[in-house]
């Protein structure tokens, strides 16, 4: 199954990018026909809630999340970095609360289907890198380059994952640079660091988009 999600983002990108230059004419507001900006930045809150966990280990979370597309119409290439937390049900050797944080960078696409209405349907698909950081998981680390000494640090692992989002955009009225979205991002990371087998999160979310 991963292996055919991973073939189906692979074919959406591919899908995107053979149709970049067909989308690079202007692109103009469907309510008031006026020209568009073609930088899109996305800022969006989420709760990653865990799909897959069998233990029960992971309590539903909080994340925040920025994109940035190059709106070329209806397709638009996108990079996407964000940071997010879960609690864990379990404890670490001082007997506190453990938690999970992750930290991603992607590639990736959107896809808007304009209309004539103040409500534009957005689909996406993202390549996650990944890393993850279990509060409590730390190592040690020494060097001589000034002078001899070892520190604590903080160990994150990698993993690789997609996310794929479905959701609205709500234009402002007299305002189409702006815009308040909603929906899901449902999100898959193949198995590495916490992890020991592929792990899925569905996460809702609300955005503020504006076009620059």
């Amino acid at each position: 199954m991963l292996r055919a999600m991973g073939t189906l983002a692979a074919l959406f990108m591919l899908f995107a990018s053979s149709n970049v230059a067909a989308q690079a004419a202007t692109q103009v507001d469907s309510q008031t026909g006026e020209p568009l900006e073609n930088i899109r930045i996305d800022a969006q809150i989420e709760t990653p809630v865990p799909l897959t966990d069998e233990h029960n280990s992971a309590d539903a979370g909080f994340g925040m999340r920025g994109d940035v597309s190059w709106d070329l119409g209806m397709i638009l290439p996108m990079l996407d970095l964000g940071w997010g937390w879960n609690g864990l049900n379990s404890h670490g050797n001082g007997g506190d609360d453990q938690t999970l944080s992750r930290f991603h960078v992607g590639l990736g696409v959107q896809l808007e289907l304009e209309n004539k209405s103040i409500v534009t349907p957005v689909l996406g698909a993202i390549l996650d890198l990944n890393w993850w950081h279990v509060s409590g998981d730390v190592g040690v680390s020494c060097s001589s380059y000034y002078y001899w000494g070892c520190y604590a640090h903080n160990v994150w692992d990698y993993t690789t994952g997609f996310t794929f989002k479905a959701g609205i955009d709500v234009h402002i009225p007299k305002r189409p640079e702006f815009s308040i979205g909603t929906g899901v991002f449902p999100t898959v990371t193949l198995s590495g660091g916490p992890f020991r087998d592929a792990e899925w999160f569905i996460s809702p979310y609300l955005a503020f988009t504006a076009r620059v």
